[in-house]
């Protein structure tokens, strides 16, 4: 690709919603390439306008990894009530630099209609995944997980727990069913975990206003 003048740089981008692992395979990703690769993160709090001097780095160390998490904090749509022609323009700048440089890029978003078309086109995302919530068999392998050194777990039917989940539930949801099930009951139990699901109490919710009062 290189030698016919179409560049080397990938870009993936991870939409989903909170929770589902967006990090997490970023991370698996990241160890799996480092050594090889230079790898470098950035998050919402940087901004856009460092980004141009990373990746310039990066060209200078070699083959890298650049991993910006939550990019619809960094860069929305110029649509929106937040929007920053600014930071746009700084982003868009950093992606179009060094275009035969052997740098992969690697974002996270929740929500990827929160991005501006300019910001998401291809030659800069070249391809965008989507990380869905569990379906009931994954959710099923995240429990016997969680579940491994928990005492009293070889008794619990995971199927059942996992259906008893709602369909948008996350894994950490899921961690949070396992970690309050524990407090409450030892050995754990498929009752115990169905007890904390349907009071829903392992998902915060936001208060009434008039609870503050």
């Amino acid at each position: 690709m290189k030698d016919l003048g179409l560049g080397v740089r990938r870009g993936l981008l991870l939409a989903g919603p909170p929770g589902v692992g967006k990090s997490a395979i970023t991370s698996v990703i990241a160890s799996e390439l480092a050594g090889p690769f230079t790898v470098v993160y950035r998050n919402s709090r940087s901004g856009a306008s460092l980004l141009r001097n990373v990746f310039d780095e990066c060209v200078r160390l070699g083959p890298s990894l650049v991993v910006i998490e939550d990019l619809d904090l960094i860069v929305g749509h110029r649509h929106g009530s937040d929007f920053s022609s600014h930071a746009l323009s700084e982003f868009l700048a950093a992606l179009d630099s060094h275009p035969s440089a052997p740098l992969l890029v690697m974002a996270t978003t929740n929500d990827v209609t929160t991005l501006d078309s300019a910001a998401v086109r291809a030659a800069r995302f070249d391809s965008i995944i989507e990380v869905p919530y569990p379906s009931p068999a994954t959710t099923k392998q995240i429990l016997e997980t969680l579940l491994t050194d928990v005492p009293g777990s070889t008794r619990v039917d995971t199927s059942a727990v996992a259906a008893a989940l709602p369909r948008n539930t996350n894994g950490a949801d899921i961690r949070e069913v396992v970690r309050r099930s524990v407090l409450k009951s030892q050995p754990v139990t498929t009752q115990a975990l169905l007890a904390q699901i349907s009071t829903g109490r392992y998902r915060p919710t936001m208060p009434e206003v008039g609870n503050y009062l």
